[in-house]
């Protein structure tokens, strides 16, 4: 899984670093599925449109969005991604 951090625009939105994307030998643009975990579904439209500015337009993936409890009470959201190589 991939711990995300806050953008500088908005401190409580959260993206995925492409460096992960890369050191995995793989492209935010091959992304097939992500499963997005927040602790506060209230905050779903600000993970969306971090979400929509980091995601590659052209080939957005299938993807889920619940809430949950979190292992790392810091974290507000935590996002799996399956990708293709």
């Amino acid at each position: 899984m991939w711990r995300v951090r806050s953008p500088t625009t908005s401190p409580r939105a959260s993206r995925a670093r492409p460096s992960k994307c890369s050191r995995s030998g793989t492209h935010k643009s091959k992304i097939l599925s992500a499963n997005v975990w927040l602790t506060d579904i209230r905050n779903r439209d600000e993970m969306n449109a971090a979400w929509t500015a980091w995601a590659d337009p052209a080939n957005l993936p299938a993807r889920a969005t619940v809430e949950a409890k979190l292992a790392d009470p810091q974290m507000l959201v935590e996002i799996m991604v399956t990708c293709a190589k």
